[in-house]
């Protein structure tokens, strides 16, 4: 989604929260979250801020100079793989959900790098630590660019609801919330649902 809109007037904002928990946006009294469009609870209404989103594994080119290329999924478990640690798991690292087809695994990857956020470790993945699981709109310019490469490119996650900006339904959305969206979605937002 390429949005063109005018600059956003941060002062005009009270209080804005950013982190990479999945907090209860009722019970915090937040008037708007953010979360992947899988993830929105039924009682919200959502405004769709970003397009379908993939996941993939990638690893930096000199990489299988010191371990093995996998071949299979399994071969995962053998590899050095950087691991994402988001707080929403408390404090356990994320697994690797992967889908081949209608095939759905999920793989909890070792390696020695633990980091809490995704552009640590799709660095440390450049710098040859090991492979990291990354949003492919961040990787694809260090795969274009040559300092990374997809590994095991059948296998994925992919979430098609894209990323939204949430709200509770029962309640009305203030006007601060009504001049936000449009600097985020454009104009007119895309529902993903309602």
């Amino acid at each position: 989604m390429n949005v063109q809109s005018s600059p956003v007037n941060w002062r005009r904002f009270a209080l804005l929260t950013l982190g990479y928990g999945l907090t209860d946006t009722v019970a915090k009294r937040f008037d708007i979250g953010v979360r992947w469009g899988d993830q929105v609870a039924k009682d919200m209404i959502a405004v769709r801020i970003g397009h379908d989103a993939r996941l993939a594994i990638a690893g930096s080119l000199e990489y299988p100079a010191h371990h093995p290329a996998p071949k299979h999924s399994k071969d995962l478990l053998n590899q050095n793989s950087i691991k994402l640690r988001l707080p929403t798991l408390r404090g356990v690292p994320h697994a690797w959900e992967l889908k081949r087809g209608a095939r759905n695994i999920q793989v909890r990857v070792d390696g020695q790098f633990t980091f809490n956020g995704a552009y640590q470790t799709m660095n440390a993945a450049i710098d040859g630590a090991g492979l990291a699981f990354v949003s492919e709109n961040l990787a694809e310019p260090h795969v274009a660019a040559r300092r990374l490469r997809w590994v095991l490119p059948d296998w994925e996650w992919k979430c098609e609801h894209g990323l939204c900006g949430l709200r509770n339904a029962s309640e009305k959305i203030g006007t601060h919330c009504v001049s936000f969206l449009p600097n985020i979605c454009g104009p007119s937002g895309l529902m993903c649902r309602q």
